[in-house]
This record gives structure tokens, C-alpha cells and sequence, in this order.
């Protein structure tokens, strides 16, 4: 799960150029049954304005992993109500990015008022990235471990002075740096926000 997240914020900090392009349709390694699920799954999704490419890649990666149609389909259809969750909270203008990396943040304990906190910060501010970024960023940093409350506060901090996408990738590549030290993750994160905000004031 750690590494999921910290590569989907690395990919929200990457032009759409590098970006791999998504799944675009079902994996052909489940049975019609499945199949014909997965499809009214996505034809719900799209009738009310959902991505369907991550439900793709939801699809695409219980084949990989060996799981079987039934868990498949339950999975897809978790992640169409998470991301309804998240655009309810995030609005319906929000991308398809962000509502993933809002789905991550809302499924790892944050709540929903916390996560609109962070979405207000980031456009008060004029935030030079996509809001996936600092979203991408919570979850990152509570999939580490880190309180909700604390990773909340931590890349609000950030996103109220409008910082670059590279500050988000720093702040989490600094509290991996502090746990394998052995610092617990609250406090790993505290120090790491706290340091970087020393260097951009």
C-alpha cells in the first residue's frame, strides 16, 4: 500500500508527457459473469460523471494478483463509492487525480471535513500543482503511519504558502528518511514539515 501511494504522488507531480497511459477497458481474463458486472459497474459510474479508469486499473490489478471474479467486482465497486465519497467532498469539477488520491485518503481514515480543509488550503492559495498532489500527499503520509490529524496539518501548512509539487515529494522522502531512523511516524512527520518550512519560509 506504501509504495502504491508514494508512486501515484510521484505520478501527480509528473507532466501528463511522462504519465503512463491508463487501462481503458475490462481485462479479458475474467468470466462473463464478471465481465457483465464490471460493465454495469462502469455504466453507473460514467451516468453520474465518475473516472472509469480507475476502476479499469482496480479490474486490472485484482488479475494481477491472482484474485478471483467475485472480489474483483467487490473491489470495483468499493472504489466507485469511495469515489463518489470524494467527490462529494472535492466538488465535481475535481479530476479524475484527485478524486483518487482523495478515495486513498478518505479509505485510510481521513475524514471528510479534514480532507475539504486541505482542498480549501490548496486553492486559497493558488497551489502551483494539481490538488491531487497535496491529496496524494495525506495519504501518503498516513499509509506511513502518521495520524490523520498530524499528515492533515502537516501538507495544509504546505499547501497555504503555495509550495511547489517537488516540496510534497520532499516532505514524504524526509519522513521515510526519520522512520527508518527510527523516529515514530508523528514525530517524523512534525520534524520533516517542520524542517522544510525553515528552508521556504
Amino acid at each position: 500500500m506504501r509504495r502504491a501511494l508514494g508512486l501515484a504522488l510521484l505520478v501527480a507531480c509528473s507532466t501528463a508527457a511522462a504519465q503512463p497511459a491508463p487501462s481503458s477497458e475490462w481485462p479479458a481474463r475474467v468470466q462473463p459473469a464478471a465481465r457483465a458486472a464490471l460493465a454495469a459497474l462502469g455504466d453507473s459510474a460514467r451516468a453520474v460523471g465518475l473516472p472509469l479508469a480507475p476502476l479499469y486499473d482496480k479490474a486490472a490489478e485484482g488479475v494481477l494478483k491472482g484474485a478471483d471474479d467475485a472480489r474483483i467486482v467487490a473491489a470495483v465497486r468499493k472504489l466507485v463509492g469511495e469515489l463518489g465519497t470524494a467527490r462529494g467532498v472535492l466538488g465535481a469539477g475535481a479530476s479524475a487525480d484527485a478524486l483518487v488520491a482523495g478515495a486513498a485518503a478518505l479509505r485510510l481514515g481521513v475524514d471528510r471535513d479534514a480532507l475539504r480543509r486541505v482542498a480549501e488550503a490548496h486553492a486559497a492559495h493558488g497551489g502551483a500543482q494539481p490538488l491531487a498532489v497535496p491529496l496524494g500527499a495525506v495519504a501518503d503520509l498516513v499509509s506511513r503511519g502518521a495520524p490523520p490529524d498530524v499528515a492533515v496539518g502537516a501538507v495544509r501548512r504546505l499547501a497555504a504558502r503555495g509550495v511547489p509539487a517537488a516540496d510534497y515529494v520532499a516532505l514524504t522522502a524526509a519522513v521515510d528518511r526519520e522512520i527508518l531512523a527510527g523516529v515514530a511516524p508523528e514525530a517524523a512527520v512534525t520534524r520533516a514539515a517542520d524542517a522544510l518550512g525553515r528552508r521556504r519560509p
